[in-house]
Formats: C-alpha cells, sequence, structure tokens
C-alpha cells in the first residue's frame, strides 16, 4: 500500500527534491551490489499546522488528522525509513513559544512508527526556533 498525503497546493518544491534525491543515492551506496533490495519509505511535505482559522488553500486545523493518517498507513506498511521535508507547521512570526508548541505538538504524531525518521528544516519550522 503507496500513502500520500499533499498540500491542497499540490506543489512539489524544488527545495524538497535535493534532500530525496540525496536519501536514494545514500541508500543505493549502502545496498550490496549483487542483491536488488527494494526499500520502502513515507514522504510528507509542508504539513503547516496552525491554530488558525482556514485560509483557502491551507485547512490548517486539519493537517494533525491528516498527518495522524498517513503515520498510520505507514506504521502497517513498515517503512525503512520516513522523510519530513519541512514545513511541519506554519508558524508566528515573533512568536517562538507557540510556534515551538505546536512543532513538538506535531513532531510527536510520528511516535507510532518504529522507522528512522529524517527531517529537512523548512523556513516556517525555523519560527520554532534553531534548536
Amino acid at each position: 500500500m503507496i500513502s500520500t498525503w499533499t498540500s491542497e497546493q499540490g506543489a512539489f518544491r524544488a527545495r524538497a527534491f535535493l534532500p530525496l534525491a540525496a536519501c536514494f543515492v545514500l541508500l543505493s551506496l549502502a545496498a550490496p551490489a549483487q542483491t536488488n533490495r527494494v526499500f520502502v519509505f513515507g514522504a510528507v511535505a509542508d504539513v503547516q499546522y496552525a491554530e488558525r482559522d482556514t485560509q483557502p488553500p491551507r485547512r490548517y486545523r486539519e493537517a494533525p488528522g491528516r498527518l495522524a493518517s498517513a503515520v498510520g498507513d505507514w506504521a502497517g506498511d513498515q517503512p525503512d525509513f520516513v522523510v519530513q521535508l519541512g514545513d511541519l507547521i506554519d508558524g508566528y512570526p515573533g512568536n517562538e513559544p507557540d510556534s515551538r508548541r505546536d512543532f513538538t505538538n506535531m513532531l510527536a504524531r510520528f511516535a507510532p512508527l518504529s522507522c528512522p525518521r529524517i527531517d529537512v528544516a523548512g523556513n516556517h519550522c525555523l519560527l520554532a526556533g534553531h534548536e
């Protein structure tokens, strides 16, 4: 089963391509040359959760449920890894504590997964601080 979650915009941004391509290269180098190993992974980008009213095309408060649905599908598929490609939150400029609260809340939604997670910080994620 393949599970995806995309934003209403459906845009795949160029900044997301490079980390994903690097993952493919690293995995191909790590696999023994004599095998045809297949791997399974999950990818999510631009979840952009915030405690805000809907501003089409963004439906901020629906983001946790959509992410939980994807994580539930991935947990059943047992992927080798999951890549979170940034902008997990929308954030609040000038309000690092609330941005950090939302970021921590959204990261916790990955807890059902037993596989490694690769996080790429998006510009909105940086509103939660640089730690």
